[in-house]
């Protein structure tokens, strides 16, 4: 009875840690998506001095498509 005990104590332990790990997981990619909107760049660890303009756009392209119930052709 007592290694019964201790068994389901061991199991119960490792699916609380395996439902802590995977809400991080979660956590991470959800944060993650919603960043994919923004440029990144990875320059922060550069030995580049903070400030200088390492590229200048001169023009960009922008479309926004909106369709669904209510919209106009």
């Amino acid at each position: 009875m007592i290694a019964m005990n201790t068994f389901q104590n061991n199991a119960e332990k490792s699916t609380s840690r395996l439902k802590d790990v995977h809400a991080e997981k979660i956590g991470a990619i959800s944060q993650d998506l919603n960043d994919m909107d923004k440029m990144k760049f990875g320059f922060d660890n550069s030995l580049i001095y903070k400030g200088k303009i390492l590229f200048t756009a001169r023009t960009s392209t922008f479309a926004m498509v909106t369709s669904g119930y209510g919209s106009e052709p």
